[in-house]
């Protein structure tokens, strides 16, 4: 998210001048919003705010379609926060019926445009193939994008996407590390090199292991051709995990002619192994009616099939379908049940939907301490939503003892033009002084801030303080 708003010199100054080194981290991005604004840039950022506010439930009751309703509004007038925003809408279902190439095409839009958090988005499309044909270059080239402008998840994500390189995973979604690096794929090509010419068998799995060598593992030269080449020659001999391969290379039309009909075939083999991956495939094509009716159903069916046997993807799609009874009846105990699941795996918007469900007690027990736990779990990852929440946790004694210090450390990160019930509390912090030396100026400054940000309560507050 971006930070362009007005504050007046003198509250600038004061942030400068303060010693704690968050605040300090914020100065130089504070100072663009000196810069002079139209009455029209004005009103779009007011309405982008306000979209914020029902998206998350800030200051007015949750409304997500309604705040989706303006983030498209905004985004035909080019408004480059709210095209990412509505992409958002798409991509998690939240507004909009869930629609990864839709939410694709938006934050490719929004990154072209400069805003960090689309192109992370974007780096996140190739990497999963969501919505984009999976292209580990595309989105490592996009994470960068977003990490060169501050953005820490993004690089967290760069450093997850480089790792990755040396390992093999999933071989029916448990994961297995397997030697293989260049000199290893080097060795394999020689090896079967060597059998060619000698008219020799090649087992199958140097056959799918050279298919893997081809996708560019650790610097190998990357061929999307000769590695589906070598996952079909390996597919053929019943490989599961090469069968699947097989499917999704067909499914995007990567290194071969796109053809969802063949690709459908490879993974229906590759499902009766049990390759869950495969299943999950499978869930999508009626899911989204991709050469089959839409049939909820049917996808549950498969979703329900991959989640059981350990896939991650499949346990978030199935809490998502018992969250809004698609293809099963509505469920809240069993969507926190998976969500809970797939966070254990380490799927960061699972974590968060779990905080959640145990602060709310949705679909579980209200739980203020496990509720910490998944909060802090994932805000030390930088997700930023959980930022807002992780603060008021440690001002309220939520979960955890109270510690003003650190309400006020979450706080900063969650404020600065974004948040207006963030600001708003920083205010109260330092008027109070509470967790921070008490500073009446200070707390004027959040509290313009927070009024710019649209808080009412902030407006309420500003003017009691003028009074005095």
């Amino acid at each position: 998210m971006f930070k362009r708003f007005f504050l007046i010199g003198s509250c600038l100054l004061l942030v400068a001048c303060q010693s704690n080194s968050l605040n300090d981290k914020y100065v130089s991005k504070l100072k663009d919003s000196l810069k002079p604004q139209s009455v029209t840039e004005d009103k779009i950022r007011e309405e982008y705010l306000l979209a914020n506010d029902y998206f998350y439930g800030f200051d007015r009751k949750q409304n997500q379609k309604k705040a989706c309703d303006i983030y498209e509004k905004l985004s035909l007038k080019n408004d480059p926060d709210s095209i990412d925003r509505f992409g958002i809408c798409f991509r998690f279902g939240e507004g909009r019926e869930q629609n990864y190439n839709r939410s694709c095409e938006l934050f490719e839009r929004a990154a072209n445009l400069g805003v960090s958090d689309a192109q992370r988005g974007l780096g996140h499309c190739y990497e999963y193939g969501l919505g984009k044909i999976e292209d580990l270059d595309l989105a490592r080239f996009w994470y960068k994008k977003s990490a060169d402008q501050g953005n820490a998840l993004a690089q967290e994500f760069i450093t997850e996407l480089e790792s990755s390189s040396k390992y093999i995973k999933k071989n029916n979604d448990i994961i297995k590390t397997i030697d293989l690096d260049y000199k290893s794929c080097k060795g394999y090509k020689q090896q079967v090199s060597y059998n060619v010419t000698l008219a020799e068998p090649i087992t199958n799995n140097k056959m799918y292991l050279l298919g893997l060598c081809y996708e560019g593992y650790d610097g190998f030269t990357q061929n999307s051709i000769e590695a589906y080449n070598w996952f079909h020659k390996a597919a053929k001999a019943d490989i599961a995990k090469a069968q699947f391969k097989v499917g999704y290379y067909l499914y995007w039309g990567k290194g071969v002619k796109e053809n969802k009909s063949q690709a459908l075939y490879w993974f229906n083999l590759a499902a009766a192994q049990k390759n869950h991956q495969s299943e999950v495939y499978l869930g999508n094509y009626y899911h989204y009616a991709y050469l089959k009716p839409k049939d909820y159903t049917q996808s549950f069916y498969w979703y329900e099939k991959a989640a059981k046997g350990g896939n991650t993807k499949g346990m978030v799609r199935v809490a998502e379908s018992y969250s809004y009874g698609q293809g099963t009846k509505q469920d809240n105990v069993k969507s926190t049940y998976w969500y809970l699941e797939a966070a254990k795996q380490g799927d960061l918007e699972s974590s968060f939907i779990t905080a959640k469900n145990y602060h709310d007690g949705k679909g579980t027990e209200k739980d203020l301490k496990q509720a910490f736990y998944w909060y802090k779990k994932i805000a030390e990852q930088d997700y930023e939503d959980a930022y807002l929440y992780l603060a008021e946790a440690y001002r309220l004694a939520e979960g955890t003892d109270k510690n003003y210090s650190l309400a006020l450390k979450w706080y900063l990160k969650a404020a600065n033009g974004v948040n207006g019930a963030a600001e708003y509390q920083l205010a109260k912090l330092y008027y109070l002084g509470k967790g921070v030396e008490k500073s009446t100026e200070k707390a004027l400054m959040w509290l313009k801030q927070a009024k710019k940000s649209g808080n009412t309560n902030a407006e309420v507050f500003l003017k009691e303080i003028e009074m005095i």
